[in-house]
């Protein structure tokens, strides 16, 4: 029920690697996410920080990667988040971002995760 607020990414993805040069993962901006976390808690917004896997090929997402990945150090998967830290960081532009979870790598069984409106309280 928190907000996750990544601090890098595996890079298991295309896009990326025509940005920056080959590597297994890439590093968060700290300026920007220290900005984004404050301001988190100033507003009284829940979240957590650990790495993200980026993978484009969704049924590529295997028992046996997401236990890999989660051994690795990853709290969820997405589509684009190493990607956009690769051009960012290519153009030199500072970039932050947060996710709700739907996928989730605390478990062998997929579940559904809830709505950013639940995190906040809104409902």
């Amino acid at each position: 029920n928190r907000l996750i607020v990544p601090t890098g990414a595996v890079r298991d993805e295309g896009t990326s690697y025509h940005y920056l040069p080959p590597s297994a993962e890439i590093e968060a901006d700290e300026e920007t996410t220290s900005l984004l976390k404050d301001c988190l808690t100033r507003c009284g917004c829940p979240f957590v920080t650990g790495k993200m896997w980026t993978n484009d090929a969704i049924y590529r997402e295997t028992l046996d990667l997401v236990r890999e990945r989660r051994d690795a150090g990853c709290i969820g998967t997405d589509m684009e988040y190493s990607a956009l830290l690769a051009a960012t960081r290519f153009r030199g532009v500072g970039f932050a971002q947060f996710f709700y979870s739907a996928d989730s790598l605390d478990n062998d069984v997929w579940h559904l995760g809830i709505t950013c409106r639940e995190i906040l309280g809104k409902t």
